[in-house]
């Protein structure tokens, strides 16, 4: 019931806050568009923590933006390393972004998530997200916040502050963006991943994998402790660059994340500390818009 509640207080918040951005908002598009493309990840990294095995997504998509701020988008993301080779997750998400007086730029969003019962991504049991973002021009560097809502059989509450700077040409095609930010919130989508034998499936050998926690044991793992504590996860450093013409856009993202506070993972036989090592992976981005 707590969850239900918060939830709701959530959706409540972000209806006003829609509400009024429409009568302050500043479209940032002239047009609506459709807009399709493809995307690479080197390697699913969520909040700090991935599998013991690396997993690759190769995501065609497709979106349709409204002029008014309006979007939905859907992709298909297909995992070809590990002897994997299937659709892994298949997502869709629609929200709304919005400007206010060139200084605040925002948006909330709700997404579906259906993962493949075979993924060993450490998110495979969060089916469901919600959230709102934005960013305030403070100048010389822009400040940058969100809040949101996993939902997996538990929720999580997902937070995260950063700054960037941004640097562009004068036409506005060549954008640089470097920024740092720090993710914090609760961990029951980890606890899913060890509690619901996910974490056997892993791309290091069946029975073998164990997250980042222990380096290839098959002790069966009974929880992760204290899994709804709320907590800093990890610290990331990314560097997006990308090329926009009205047509085509490109986006490279590298991204090195830092994550903190080890999760203390409860087995048959004891304790265990998760071993927490930093991991650098690369995003790249096609898109033509119609």
């Amino acid at each position: 019931m707590k969850q239900i509640k918060v939830s709701f207080s959530l959706l409540i918040i972000i209806a006003c806050f829609s509400a009024n951005a429409q009568n302050s908002t500043n479209t940032a598009t002239e047009k609506s568009f459709i807009k399709a493309g493809v995307k690479y990840l080197s390697d699913n990294v969520y909040l700090g923590r991935k599998d013991s095995g690396t997993i690759s997504y190769i995501t065609p998509t497709i979106g349709y933006y409204n002029k008014s701020g309006f979007y939905i988008t859907g992709g298909a993301s297909y995992q070809p390393n590990n002897g994997a080779n299937r659709i892994d997750l298949v997502t869709v998400e629609a929200g709304y972004d919005f400007s206010i007086k060139d200084k605040f730029y925002g948006g909330f969003y709700a997404g579906k998530y259906f993962y493949s019962g075979d993924s060993y991504a450490v998110n495979a049991e969060v089916n469901t997200g919600i959230g709102a973002y934005g960013s305030y021009n403070l100048g010389s560097l822009s400040l940058n916040g969100g809040l949101g809502m996993s939902f997996s059989s538990q929720t999580d509450i997902i937070t995260e502050a950063g700054l960037s700077k941004s640097f562009t040409d004068t036409k506005d095609q060549l954008e640089f963006v470097p920024a740092v930010k720090l993710n914090a919130g609760s961990q029951n989508y980890f606890n899913q991943f060890f509690t619901t034998g996910r974490v056997n499936n892993s791309g290091n050998g069946k029975g073998k994998g164990r997250g980042n926690s222990g380096g290839g044991s098959t002790t069966p793992v009974s929880s992760v402790v204290q899994a709804s504590q709320f907590k800093i996860l990890d610290y990331e450093l990314s560097a997006p660059f990308s090329y926009k013409t009205s047509k085509y856009e490109f986006k490279l993202t590298p991204t090195y994340a830092i994550p903190v506070n080890a999760a203390t993972i409860e087995t048959a036989t004891g304790f265990t500390k998760e071993n927490l090592t930093n991991h650098f992976f690369v995003e790249l981005e096609l898109y033509y818009k119609f």
